[in-house]
């Protein structure tokens, strides 16, 4: 009997210990990329989320080089009709955004890229419209 008081008093104890810390401390930092990281460079540390938003629904991953994929993309579009935003009332406009979501895995280079030929339901991109693409700087 005393064996096992002992074994569950450190297992809640141990246990206790675990819920003490804040989980925040645990947990990489996310760094979210835009539409206005296209053609840069990011510096950010191994082992941190990137999560990588882009405002149409169009658009689809082309090449990734030394990030680790978390999850499926994610996709919202924007339902058109009378109260949907500007530019969004009519279906056919790509209005939403997609999401992906990394892990910085290696030190060194990384890369996104995702294209998209249209910009509309017919309304074809221009050639600096079809073409997204961040470089990382893992450190």
């Amino acid at each position: 009997m005393k064996t096992y008081s002992k074994t569950l008093v450190g297992s809640l104890l141990a246990a206790s210990m675990l819920f003490t810390f804040p989980f925040s401390a645990y947990a990489s930092p996310l760094i979210k990329i835009s539409e206005s990281s296209n053609l840069k460079t990011v510096s950010v540390s191994q082992g941190s989320k990137v999560q990588i938003t882009l405002h149409s629904t169009y658009w689809s991953s082309k090449k990734v080089i030394n990030l680790k994929a978390v999850g499926a993309p994610i996709s919202v579009p924007i339902m058109p009709g009378p109260k949907a935003p500007p530019g969004c009332q009519f279906a056919g406009t790509g209005c939403g955004s997609i999401t992906w979501t990394f892990v910085a895995t290696k030190i060194g280079s990384a890369s996104f890229e995702a294209g998209r030929t249209s910009c509309g339901e017919a309304l074809k991109c221009t050639a600096s419209q079809q073409t997204f693409k961040v470089l990382f700087k893992v450190k």
